[in-house]
């Protein structure tokens, strides 16, 4: 057993923040690979430890107003890959895209101007980990990566981690930290925001219902009763009323 194997990098808290992304992994991601929760603590080491190196990471990053926790991060998540066996390069192009995020993150959290295109930038590439986190199941399924599953649930990723904003954004204004509600209303001011907002969300919900559509019948109605077990968990929140920050 490696040194790197023997490290201690995650904290408890880390653990608990990527409880529900793993939920949310063995929910839709387990069925259409053939396995059930019965198998997901087989693969539960190495997905939690990823994903709380990620919660640390986002943690360090926000608090140290630098990338430099995330190159760290990515670089053990990398060489623990590479050890194990369990490495693809697609796995390293996802987790660059992660560069990109948090320099992306930094500037718009620092107040410096941004585009549209940049909000639309952050909501899509927020949710690299659930890709990270998918990727590396392929490797750990020993399956060549399924490009098309993952563009099936790209919309849907990015529906959970706007909602799940929405559902924070009280706490996040409390706390000044990164919520994708928070910057919409910095760019289009407390009037606008909310309804652009509400129009994101449902660009996202039709293009999710229109690669549904291409599916086959069966499959199509696998999807919609992932997506109705999905709104039990997760019932759709309602757009908070926009709270006035000082500087």
């Amino acid at each position: 057993m490696s040194e790197l194997q023997l490290k201690p990098l995650i904290s408890y808290k880390g653990m608990v923040k990527s409880a529900d992304k793993l939920h949310d992994i063995c929910f839709f991601y387990f069925p259409f690979h053939g396995l059930s929760f019965e198998d997901f603590f087989q693969y539960f080491p190495i997905l939690c430890y990823v994903e709380s190196l990620i919660y640390q990471s986002d943690y360090d990053v926000e608090s140290q107003k630098t990338s430099h926790s995330w190159t760290k991060t990515k670089e053990i998540i990398l060489s623990l890959l590479k050890e194990m066996g369990w490495y693809d390069p697609k796995v390293e192009e996802i987790l660059n895209k992660g560069d990109v995020y948090w320099d992306l993150e930094l500037r718009m959290n620092r107040g410096e101007r941004f585009t549209y295109e940049d909000l639309v930038k952050a909501m899509e590439l927020r949710t690299t980990d659930f890709r990270i986190l998918h990727a590396i199941l392929h490797c750990l399924l020993n399956k060549p990566y399924d490009e098309e599953l993952a563009n099936l649930f790209f919309p849907m990723e990015v529906i959970a981690d706007i909602e799940d904003d929405l559902r924070n954004y009280e706490k996040d204004v409390k706390n000044k930290s990164f919520n994708i509600y928070r910057m919409f209303i910095k760019y289009y001011g407390k009037e606008e925001a909310p309804k652009r907002l509400q129009r994101e969300l449902e660009k996202y919900e039709n293009l999710l219902m229109e690669r549904i559509s291409s599916l086959s019948p069966e499959e199509q109605e696998r999807v919609h009763g992932l997506f109705d077990k999905f709104r039990e968990v997760y019932p759709k929140p309602k757009i908070p009323t926009p709270i006035e920050e000082t500087p």
